[in-house]
């Protein structure tokens, strides 16, 4: 709180610096693993799915990774913390139903509809890993390619593709 004229204000600042004016295509691809996981309300963004995504981001970076990939009992991957993940396949952008409405899913299917993209709402099981072209997550510096998960090797094709309708 900062006051101001006798009353508080709210200031809000991010807990990281960025390099990057506005959402981009983040240059650094990173390196997932996948983290199982449930959590209640989870199409919505709370303080517990907050925390949980921090514990989770911090045990892929204890584990040699920068992405937690979430993923629930079910073996269908969800999104990465609070922010939406989405899966290309055959030129199709897959993104798990139920997560709710944000920001960056939103800005994420502008960025398709503008680059002529289909996006589908769809399962996305643990088993389809391996046939899949690209795993992105739009994060709230924008979008961020995941270059590998579990072993596996993704393109980043879409993710080219999608940069130039971001800003």
């Amino acid at each position: 709180l900062i006051p101001c004229n006798g009353n508080p204000e709210i200031g809000l600042r991010h807990s990281r610096q960025t390099i990057y004016r506005g959402y981009e295509l983040l240059s650094l691809k990173a390196k997932a693993i996948i983290t199982n996981y449930d959590i209640p309300f989870a199409e919505h963004r709370t303080s517990v799915s907050r925390i949980t995504g921090a514990y989770m981001e911090n045990f892929a970076l204890r584990n040699g990774a920068n992405v937690a990939l979430r993923a629930n009992r079910g073996g269908n991957l969800l999104s990465a913390g609070d922010y939406p993940m989405f899966a290309a396949k055959n030129n199709i952008l897959l993104t798990p139903p139920g997560m709710g409405d944000s920001v960056e899913k939103e800005l994420m299917s502008r960025a398709c509809s503008a680059a002529g993209l289909k996006v589908e709402q769809g399962d996305i099981p643990l088993s389809m890993l391996p046939e899949l072209d690209e795993i992105m997550i739009f994060t709230a510096s924008g979008i961020q390619n995941i270059q590998t998960c579990n072993g596996i090797y993704f393109l980043n094709l879409l993710g080219l593709r999608l940069e130039k309708h971001l800003s």
